[in-house]
């Protein structure tokens, strides 16, 4: 008689073992949790448009819709949660269109509307032909290989994030590899 030994009770027991030792050579390690504190909101200018990193999606509760602003006189810009119908709003939440996700219409609203809260958030390009020609007046766009980044100064409401204030005079410009499809050089 065998006893109550299973293929699959000594696959487990060899993972087993096998996922201790592995852990023994990780045990100064500590896991990177996602959900830490966030960091720094960051506006990438470029020729192409204006580029905000994940925090700053974070930052503002991910809005619909902001609005871009300027200060010409003090040299900073700033992005501002709207409502639609405010003047120069801009859609900055990809994923919903007039207050409804793309795509299908979902069978259960509510279960996508929970899918959609979990969903990972991604940082966000706004692209326009005034708001590039805008800041081409106030940075040198003229390569596609010049970007130009700022860390933003988070302005609150009673707690509620409402707006970030980036000065242009701060900007840190890089060349960065050129995007897309490059040209071959002619022979």
């Amino acid at each position: 008689m065998r006893g109550n030994i299973s293929v699959n009770s000594i696959k487990g027991s060899a993972n087993q073992s096998y996922r201790g030792e592995y852990m023994a050579k990780l045990n100064k390690f500590s896991v990177i949790n996602d959900d830490e504190e966030l960091k720094d909101s960051v506006l990438s200018v470029t020729k192409g448009g204006l580029h905000f990193n994940k925090d700053t999606v974070k930052l503002l509760g991910n809005p619909n819709y902001v609005q871009i602003l300027l200060n010409e006189d003090s040299s900073k810009t700033a992005i501002m949660v709207c409502d639609k119908t405010d003047e120069g709003a801009i859609k900055f939440n990809k994923s919903i269109v007039d207050g409804k996700h793309r795509g299908r219409k979902p069978k259960d609203p509510e279960a996508s509307a929970r899918k959609a809260a979990k969903k990972e958030l991604h940082s966000v390009s706004i692209k326009s032909s005034g708001i590039s020609n805008t800041f081409g007046r106030l940075f040198d766009l003229s390569k596609s290989t010049v970007e130009y980044s700022m860390l933003g100064e988070p302005v609150s409401d009673n707690g509620d994030m409402k707006a970030i204030v980036y000065n242009l005079k701060r900007a840190d410009k890089k060349t960065v590899k050129p995007r897309g499809r490059v040209p071959k050089a002619k022979a």
